[in-house]
């Protein structure tokens, strides 16, 4: 400890010490300060509410006194009689005896008996002053209005003393509410009230309760006070002395209240009125003897921290006076002890004088770093350390030095004895010892991790490299990414382009009168069409699962409309292998599921249709229940089946693409073996997954769970009777539609325009017909000019000279506002969307049914049923709908 830093150490850790005595000190004396006051308060406020509730209990009491009297009929007849003959000594003594008994009983000090015309007629008291002029008006009033009166305080007119009385009418009984007289109940508020009010629950040297009421601009003291004598009633102040709680009661506040009391001093009062009365109640309390307790505590707690800081201040002191007694002790073995410090010192050190450059000093770790002993370094100077080209930066850190500043060189070269260069890191300060200027020069080695950061920065650099390197691969699969979307997509276009041709003159051929032989070679030919465009289908949603680009389109959906759906759409091919197709409901399903219906039902028809291909004879049953036991609610369909079942080992299998269980499954039921890896994925993607469980032999059932979503307040259905099942889509042909209008289509393709024509033709259209997008904006704009504007004009998106989508985007431009359906061969959902973002108002994609087109041209003119009706679709026929039953009902 350094000799000028010992004596400001301990006057701060005192001052700090004291600082924190006083300041808990006062947080303490804060705390119980206002402890004390909220017990003063809740005391005082019981004292308030008990005076005033006693008062108003005695105020009622004495009126029901009164009650007594009034409307008494046979005090009423007694009081007529004395009246009446006054002369007659029975009714005026057995009166007096009456009135002598009220005045004994209820401690009144006087009674006295007017008649109406305000004469007194008997008085029961012990003095035989006359009744005041106030008194006699009073009794007046009082048979005017015909009801008690109680009377506030007042002075005697003849004694000064102060009372308060009760009149009490008596009525005639012979003529009800005609009085005849008025009884007059003085009180002595000495004799119960004055006292009742001074009491005080508890021992105290200031309490005192006050009763006070207004008049006027003033504030009246009704009771004798405990500091001042002689003041009932006489001892008042104006409103103008906020400060005094009698003022501020009168004024209206109640509660509780700090101020100033008639005798100057601090109090602190509760405040509050007294029912049915002008009467207002003042518990209060001096401050001080609130607070007094708790200052004589603060007091001893003060004296004990002052004895206690002395002692404190005295053992510093002590501490002080020993620590200067050891101060040159001290002195003495760091002068011995440091050079054995510093030898120790992983880092080398060095202490040079500013003044010669010589060395005083250098501790193992230098000697070492520099190859010197100490010796030899006692002889050398700053200058035979560093080469001569790291030289002048030395000698700029000493000049730093001289200026006070401590420096820090990092990496500086130094000259070893043999002549060859280490590095190091040298922190710098001045030191004066012995009365001089010395440098004190802390050389940390850093040799090796100059070599560490020089095989970091090699090895940062062939990182860079082999990112670079790893980028490029990145790149070049990012392009045989794209460049397989782009062969799948021009693949499904040119296969799916001709496909139309193919199945629209199929239909075309069913349709014409023709053997029965060759329709079902024009069948076959439809058949095989169809599972070409399933197996793209497969194709394309492997390609995206596979991009990572499948998405899903959650929305509200019913699982019982699926359900119907995919039995509707299944049951022709359980039909024809006479097959049974059961549905079963088998616990309480939501009306409504969150997820994506069409990939759920693509799922549920590939596992139906397969349960159909594999089963000869029996059943292919689809359940649908809720699973809630435990975890999270999930959505299950379980298709079970009775067919040739698939063994342990061949599960396996099931979920690869282009696989089959084995080569004789292939050749019987055919199947590219997309399906199953397709709706792994699909149900993957809806939150679940798919599960087999199969007898050979005996028959499999895969089991799919998906998500349903928040179920939160929708509603359970228990069957299908109570979940509204829309009808499946009529079947394509199943209806027949005429069009009416002019039609342009545009299609380079001469199969595909031949036979698209020839669809629009026979339902009745009008068709122009061109062969790229320019031919289709001329044509459609100069049938807008010439006031013949097409009704709908249908735009193959892929074109010579200008595609489809130029084409409509420079329609619309041109302000163009008539329909426009595309027709694309992709079926990609990117595709379709930009379809519509160039601005058609819809899309077809290739192949399509002709009453697929002819419905979507239907949705867009004008169409007429055969009896001349104005609709939209004519339909001769629709299929059936599919059915779904409750548990353990089922249908087939």
């Amino acid at each position: 400890m350094k000799e000028k830093s010992v004596l400001p150490v301990l006057v701060m850790v005192f001052v700090i010490l004291a600082t924190g005595i006083v300041a808990a000190g006062c947080l303490l004396y804060r705390s119980q300060q206002d402890s004390v006051r909220t017990q003063a308060e809740h005391k005082l406020a019981a004292v308030a509410d008990l005076k005033a509730s006693e008062l108003s209990r005695w105020k009622n009491e004495n009126l029901a006194d009164a009650g007594v009297l009034y409307k008494n009929l046979a005090f009423s007849a007694l009081v007529r009689r004395c009246i009446e003959r006054p002369q007659d000594s029975t009714p005026q003594e057995e009166l007096r005896s009456w009135l002598g008994h009220v005045l004994t009983n209820q401690h009144y000090d006087r009674i006295a008996l007017l008649d109406a015309g305000g004469n007194m007629q008997m008085v029961v008291s012990d003095t035989d002053e006359p009744l005041s002029f106030v008194t006699i008006q009073k009794a007046r009033e009082t048979m005017r209005s015909g009801k008690p009166t109680f009377a506030d305080f007042y002075p005697n007119e003849y004694s000064r003393k102060i009372y308060l009385r009760l009149f009490v009418p008596i009525l005639d009984g012979q003529d009800v509410g005609h009085p005849i007289g008025v009884v007059v109940l003085r009180i002595d508020p000495n004799t119960y009230l004055y006292p009742s009010i001074q009491r005080w629950p508890t021992s105290s040297k200031t309490a005192e309760t006050l009763l006070i009421r207004r008049e006027g601009n003033e504030v009246v003291y009704l009771n004798e006070l405990k500091f001042r004598k002689n003041t009932a009633l006489t001892l008042r102040f104006l409103l103008d002395g906020k400060d005094a709680p009698a003022v501020k009661a009168v004024l209206g506040q109640e509660g509780i209240i700090e101020g100033i009391d008639y005798r100057g001093v601090p109090v602190l009062a509760a405040v509050c009125a007294v029912p049915d009365s002008p009467w207002f109640l003042v518990a209060k309390i001096d401050v001080a003897e609130v607070y007094a307790p708790m200052r004589e505590r603060f007091w001893l707690m003060a004296l004990l921290v002052g004895a206690f800081l002395f002692g404190a201040a005295a053992i510093l002191g002590l501490i002080w006076r020993r620590q200067q007694l050891g101060l040159y002790q001290e002195k003495y073995d760091v002068e011995c002890k440091y050079r054995e410090i510093l030898g120790i010192s992983a880092d080398g050190i060095m202490i040079a004088d500013v003044e010669t450059g010589m060395f005083k000093y250098a501790n193992l770790a230098a000697c070492r770093m520099l190859g010197y002993t100490e010796e030899e370094l006692a002889t050398r100077g700053t200058a035979d350390i560093f080469p001569k080209d790291a030289l002048p930066n030395a000698l700029a850190m000493f000049e730093n030095l001289t200026c006070g500043e401590k420096t820090l060189a990092t990496d500086i070269p130094c000259l070893r004895k043999d002549g060859t260069i280490v590095y190091a890191d040298i922190n710098t300060a001045n030191v004066t010892l012995d009365g001089r200027t010395h440098i004190v020069g802390v050389f940390r080695d850093t040799t090796e991790r100059r070599r560490a950061e020089e095989e970091l920065r090699r090895y940062a650099a062939e990182l860079e490299s082999t990112n670079k390197s790893l980028e490029e691969a990145n790149r070049l699969a990012d392009c045989a990414t794209r460049a397989k979307s782009e062969f799948l997509a021009n693949m499904s276009h040119e296969i799916r382009t001709p496909m139309t041709a193919i199945i629209g003159y199929t239909d075309l051929m069913a349709d014409e009168n023709i053997g029965h032989a060759t329709r079902e070679h024009v069948l076959v030919i439809k058949r095989n069409a169809e599972h070409l465009l399933e197996l793209i289908g497969d194709i394309l949603d492997l390609s995206k699962i596979e991009a990572g680009k499948l998405q899903i389109e959650p929305t509200r959906c019913s699982p019982v409309q699926l359900v119907a759906e995919v039995v509707s759409l299944m049951r022709t091919q359980a039909a024809a292998k006479q097959l049974k197709l059961n549905t079963e409901l088998a616990s309480p399903l939501p009306e409504t599921v969150l997820t994506d219906p069409l990939r759920l039902r693509q799922v549920l028809v590939n596992l139906v249709g397969n349960a159909i291909k594999f089963t000869d004879q029996g059943e292919v049953r689809l359940t649908a229940r809720l699973i809630s036991d435990s975890g999270p609610p999930r959505l299950r369909f379980d298709v079970t089946d009775t067919g040739i079942g698939i063994s342990e080992e061949q599960v396996g299998k099931l979920f690869q693409p282009f696989s089959q269980v084995d080569c004789s499954s292939t050749r019987k039921f055919g199947g590219a073996g997309l399906g199953l890896a397709i709706s792994k994925h699909l149900a993957e993607a809806l939150g679940g997954s798919i599960e087999v469980h199969s007898t050979p032999g005996k028959g499999s059932t895969f089991s799919v769970t998906i998500d349903p979503g928040p179920l939160d307040g929708i509603r359970m259905v228990r069957g299908a009777r109570e979940a509204v099942v829309q009808p499946p889509p009529t079947a394509a042909g199943a209806g027949k539609t005429t069009l009416h209008g002019r039609i342009l289509l545009a299609e380079d393709g001469l199969d595909n325009q031949r036979l698209i024509g020839l669809f629009l033709r026979k339902a009745g259209a009008q068709v122009t017909a061109v062969e790229n997008g320019r031919a289709a904006v001329e044509a459609a704009l100069a049938a807008r000019k010439a006031d013949k504007p097409f009704d709908v004009i249908l735009m193959d998106m892929q074109m010579p000279v200008l595609d489809g989508y130029t084409a409509t985007r420079q329609l619309r431009s041109k302000g163009y506002r008539g329909p426009i359906v595309a027709l694309t061969a992709s079926a990609m959902s990117p595709d379709q969307q930009k379809c519509l973002e160039a601005g058609c108002d819809d899309y077809l994609s290739k192949p399509f049914e002709r009453h697929d087109l002819l419905q979507i041209v239907a949705k867009h003119t004008q169409v007429s049923a055969p009896d001349g009706r104005r609709d939209s679709v004519v339909c001769d026929s629709v299929e059936p709908v599919g059915c779904v039953r409750d548990a353990p009902q089922t249908s087939q």
